[in-house]
Order: C-alpha cells, then sequence, then structure tokens
C-alpha cells in the first residue's frame, strides 16, 4: 500500500470516528493552541497540517489564554490526539513523525469545523435545509508563524588561563528572540563588571560590553525545554593600563564566535526561566604593548560564561 494510500485510509478512517461520536460544538474557534508532549508528532509539524484546514483560525504552538487547546501525546508505537470532548488513540508503529501530524491535524479539523451537518440536526435527508439568513463573514485571519520574545537576567564570565586578581566579571544581560517552529534567532547584550589582569610589566583593567547575535534550537516538552545555539560574539572593551607609568587607556571591538547550550522551564503560560552555559573565542586578541619592554600581554581568547534569566513570550 503506498503511502498517500495509507494516508487516505486514515482520513476515512478519523472521519467515520468523529461522525459516529457525539455532535461536535459549532464552528470553529478564531484561535487554537497546539500542545505536543513528545516530539513525534511535534506541536510545530501539526500547526504546519492545520494552517491550510482551518484558514478561518489563527493556530499557535506556544498556550494562551484566549485559544482553543488541542493536546497530542507521544506514546511509542501510538499517538494520542485530544481535541474539545474527543480523544483518540491512534496506531502508528513505524513513527513516521509528519504522517502523524497530517492526521491528526485531520482530526481536529473534522472536530472543530466538520464538513457534514450532524445526525440528530433534524433535518430529513431527502429535504435541504433552510438557507441561513446572509451574515457578514470576517477575512481569513493573517498567518503568524513568527513569535517574538525578550529576556532579562544576569551573566558571570571567567576567562580560563588568565593571570590576574580576579579573571571574572558578572553583570545584567537583556536578549531579544524571533521565534518560529522551534528554530530561533537572539541578540543579546551585557555588561560585565572590570576584570583585573596581571602582566610581566603592570596590569590592565579590562571592562567588556559582551554583544552575541545567535541562532538556536530548542526541543523537548511543554513545560521543559533544551536550546543548543551558535552565532557570532563581539566584545567593546574598555582597557584601563595600572602599576606602569603614564598608564593608558583605550576601546576596542573584538569579534569572534560563541555556542551555548541551556534548559528553560515554563513558570507560567507565557514565562520561561532560563539556564545557559556558554563559551566564546576570539581568534585576534588585543595586545598589551609597555615601552622598553614591548608586547608583555593580551586580552584573553576564551571566555566561559553562565547565564540566568526569565523569558517572556511578547506573540
Amino acid at each position: 500500500m503506498s503511502h498517500s494510500d495509507v494516508s487516505s485510509l486514515a482520513r476515512a478512517l478519523l472521519l467515520a470516528s468523529i461522525l459516529s461520536a457525539k455532535p461536535a460544538l459549532s464552528g470553529p474557534p478564531d484561535e487554537l493552541a497546539v500542545s505536543a508532549d513528545g516530539q513525534c508528532p511535534a506541536a510545530e509539524r501539526v500547526q504546519r497540517q492545520l494552517v491550510p484546514l482551518l484558514p478561518d483560525t489563527r493556530v499557535f504552538v506556544a498556550p494562551r489564554a484566549s485559544a482553543e487547546t488541542v493536546s497530542v501525546a507521544d506514546a511509542g508505537k501510538e499517538f494520542r490526539v485530544k481535541v474539545r470532548d474527543v480523544e483518540r488513540v491512534i496506531a502508528n508503529p513505524v513513527r513516521d513523525c509528519e504522517e502523524r501530524a497530517r492526521i491528526a491535524a485531520v482530526l481536529v479539523a473534522l472536530v472543530v469545523d466538520p464538513p457534514l451537518p450532524a445526525a440528530d440536526s433534524g433535518v430529513p435527508e431527502t429535504q435541504s435545509p433552510p438557507p441561513s439568513p446572509p451574515r457578514s463573514v470576517p477575512p481569513p485571519a493573517p498567518s503568524e508563524p513568527w513569535d517574538w520574545a525578550a529576556m532579562a537576567g544576569a551573566t558571570a564570565a571567567l576567562a580560563p588561563g588568565s593571570e590576574g586578581s580576579r579573571t571574572w566579571g558578572a553583570g545584567p544581560l537583556v536578549r531579544g528572540q524571533l521565534r518560529r517552529y522551534g528554530w530561533e534567532l537572539a541578540l543579546s547584550a551585557a555588561f560585565v563588571s572590570p576584570v583585573r589582569l596581571e602582566l610581566e610589566s603592570g596590569g590592565v583593567r579590562l571592562t567588556r560590553v559582551p554583544l552575541d547575535l545567535s541562532g538556536a534550537w530548542s526541543w523537548g516538552r511543554s513545560k521543559v525545554r533544551g536550546v543548543v545555539g551558535a552565532g557570532v560574539a563581539g566584545d567593546l572593551l574598555h582597557l584601563e593600563g595600572t602599576g606602569v607609568a603614564e598608564a593608558q587607556s583605550s576601546l576596542r571591538f573584538d569579534v569572534g564566535l560563541r555556542a551555548h547550550v541551556g534548559v528553560r522551564f515554563r513558570f507560567g503560560a507565557k514565562v520561561w526561566g532560563v539556564a545557559e552555559m556558554s563559551g566564546s573565542y576570539f581568534p585576534r586578541p588585543y595586545e598589551f604593548e609597555v615601552p622598553p619592554h614591548g608586547v608583555v600581554g593580551q586580552t584573553p581568547r576564551f571566555w566561559l560564561g553562565a547565564t540566568l534569566g526569565v523569558l517572556f513570550e511578547i506573540r
């Protein structure tokens, strides 16, 4: 049996199952939120399949107080779908996640927007129902696959291998995120308290403003999600010499690479706690030169960081 035959058979069985159940509530909802326990199918896959089936409904992944909720759950060789008062367990031993998403979307569409009148509508089969009075039909809601989020927190950074009385710093961090189907693009900025480096002759007081533009992928369940990403790091540095005659200060901007891994915990409908570890590498460090000694040191190439924060989903 071909893949298209399996899909057609699944849709036919679901239609028969839904029509034999209790009559559905009237009309599709204005908003629908998909929640998934597991990744087969993932909520994002089901959302993509629902958008063309329900053109008058705005379909989201994140929970919303104003939206009806659709729940899907991975149960190994089976998966569960629950919408309104209808719940079905569907066998799929091969774990075809895309096919599971299609079946779940068809089931949801049949429940919230059935194509046939209910069996107990009171209209004889040989008689057409009376025409409905004319009414204003709202235009289809625009698709909104992109979500925005903002984060506020604190970060700490350590320069391993660098000599000094204080090779770590800490400070506040802010971040903006653009998210779609589990992918994220984030821009972060922080201010880190000064680091004191010891050189062959004198020392340096180093104040950092770390910046980064990173892409990331998040996965997991509705209440706990993991995240991993990488991107470009920037460091706005203020350098001030200490312990030397005629100490000078300068401003420099370094560019490097950054990678991070973390975990998120849901605190509320649109609020997450965030914990991350990161590493940054700057291939061209700034060198310190002290006449007549010449080059006596350089800014750190590596920074290890830890971040704690609260992430707020805006839309």
